[in-house]
């Protein structure tokens, strides 16, 4: 009977973490989501999540898709797949939850709509945005934009943009908290923070002469930002909300005289989507970043002065060594291992299947 007791017990707490669970930006590759402990044992262990790609995809939504597939797999220590399917595969049975929606589709415009939303987005833009609470909407201007978000946003995660360290990078956290710490020191309470959409402006392939004084000219990793970072803050009554509302808007103000400017202020983000919500009512107040961009307060090396490593030696592989450190595995110093391979495409042949291969890789690494 004790037994019984303890086993409803833990079920009951298993049920509650679900209810309460946040799908938002910031739990995208975080337990709970697409990434959960299936044993309770404290690891993830399990990925459930399903990659839609459109009908015959780009190979640019194809890459996207094994990025993903890659850094999820890397999360956990287990996974089943497939992972990633075409509109075309999906079956009467198929379960709509835990998606990831890339690219222009009937089934991804189809969740949009049922939202609300758009697929349209602003010229060489990318988006990543929660929608119907597990799905995430993966869209933008062209394919080359949608692989330009993906790649920043997993392989930069939890950090925004320029990855520093934890105590002094911008990551989804340190948001947080200095959200937090704004209305608390207003004494002005509310309920929840969730991080909604991410816009990216498409910078990867352009080098772009920036004028101050001079002119600068930057290499082409240097000119990336987070174009929009939206968030919503819930307040539980009107009351609160409209003092939050105000606060805001002095803060804003504030920051035009140069007052204020460390206050929601980041070199990687050019924009602040604040949506101030409490039931039905609620408005939006975009803070502009004061200052410079992250770019021109930190540059890069040139590629010139970067130290090349010397080759590594070749190796024998074969079908029983693939994913070993014989294989696509690289063992680095102190038993640390990392992938050693990468996979090229034909730009004429090629299948979503390619993401498969990623999704194995990402778990022994």
């Amino acid at each position: 009977m004790r037994g019984l007791r303890i086993i409803v017990y833990l079920a009951l707490i298993i049920f509650a973490r679900n209810l309460i669970f946040c799908y938002e930006l910031s739990s995208v590759l975080e337990k709970g989501w697409f990434l959960q402990d299936r044993n309770n044992d404290g690891f993830v262990d399990f990925v459930d999540c399903k990659i839609i790609l459109p009908d015959n995809p780009s190979i640019e939504l194809v890459r996207s898709a094994s990025e993903i597939a890659l850094r999820l797999s890397f999360e956990s220590e287990g996974i089943t797949p497939p992972i990633v399917f075409t509109e075309m595969e999906l079956g009467k049975k198929f379960e709509f939850r835990n998606l990831i929606l890339i690219g222009d589709s009937k089934i991804h415009r189809k969740f949009l709509e049922k939202m609300g939303k758009s697929y349209q987005c602003p010229e060489n833009s990318g988006i990543i945005e929660i929608i119907d609470d597990n799905i995430l909407s993966i869209r933008g201007s062209d394919d080359d934009s949608i692989f330009y978000s993906v790649k920043n946003f997993f392989s930069r995660f939890p950090y925004l943009w320029e990855i520093y360290g934890r105590k002094t990078g911008t990551t989804f956290q340190t948001v947080r908290k200095d959200i937090e710490k704004f209305f608390k020191e207003r004494e002005v309470k509310f309920e929840k923070i969730t991080f909604r959409r991410l816009v990216y402006e498409n910078k990867d392939a352009i080098r772009k002469m920036e004028k101050i004084g001079k002119e600068l000219e930057f290499y082409e990793a240097d000119i990336g930002e987070v174009k929009i970072l939206e968030i919503e803050v819930h307040f539980k009554d009107l009351k609160k909300l409209e003092r939050g509302i105000a606060l805001l808007k002095d803060l804003k103000e504030n920051q035009k005289k140069g007052e204020g400017t460390k206050i929601l202020n980041y070199p990687g983000i050019s924009r602040l989507e604040l949506n101030l919500l409490s039931s039905n009512k609620g408005e939006k107040i975009n803070l502009e970043r004061i200052g410079f961009p992250e770019r021109m307060l930190s540059r890069r090396l040139s590629p010139e002065l970067v130290k090349t490593k010397p080759k590594p030696k070749l190796k024998e592989m074969s079908f029983s060594n693939l994913f070993t450190k014989d294989g696509l595995i690289k063992e680095e110093e102190k038993g640390i291992e990392k992938l050693d391979s990468k996979i090229v495409l034909s730009s004429k042949d090629f299948s979503p299947s390619v993401a498969e291969i990623a999704f194995r890789l990402g778990v022994e690494s």
